[in-house]
């Protein structure tokens, strides 16, 4: 898929597949519902976490990516080191459903900034080189707005691992 379709595109889906799994299982009528919407909301997040390392290495420009890349999985590091025990904590206080209720919102912002700050961006080209690799987001462009894309990515991927607890 990632040969056809533009990067964003293919990142709007998948946290529009963990935000429609999460509140479709906070709001699960019984047990066979909720495993099912479970399965839905964490079957997107390899791909999720793929595809979100390339766009990290892209929008961070050459001999940054490295540092993207660790910046973006840093947030599933924060994520279940903060994510996991909160979540719990909630689902005492409240419910499980407020809970599934609080990730799926929270993915939906998520998505909203991944739509407004990560850059359109090219198909990654295939083995044979037929697609085209060059993103249209300025590679090399340095300042703020990389290091937002690079924040709004380490977010994202906190908030893909929380919703997935």
């Amino acid at each position: 898929m990632a040969h056809t379709r533009p990067l964003k595109q293919i990142l709007l889906a998948l946290a529009g597949l963990m935000v429609a799994g999460n509140l479709c299982a906070a709001f699960a009528p019984n047990y066979g519902v909720l495993l099912a919407m479970r399965f839905v909301s964490g079957l997107p997040h390899g791909a999720y976490f793929g595809v979100g390392s390339i766009v990290a290495a892209r929008v961070a420009g050459p001999g940054r990516s490295a540092q993207a890349v660790a910046v973006m999985i840093a947030g599933m590091t924060v994520a279940n080191l903060f994510g996991v025990p909160l979540g719990t904590l909630v689902s005492h206080l409240l419910s499980w459903r407020a809970l599934f209720c609080i990730a799926g919102v929270w993915g939906a912002v998520t998505a909203f900034f991944l739509w407004r700050w990560v850059p359109w961006m090219e198909p990654v080209a295939d083995s044979r080189g037929l697609k085209g690799s060059s993103p249209s987001c300025g590679i090399g462009r340095r300042g703020s707005s990389s290091w937002r894309r690079c924040s709004v990515m380490a977010v994202s991927s906190a908030c893909t691992v929380t919703s997935a607890r």
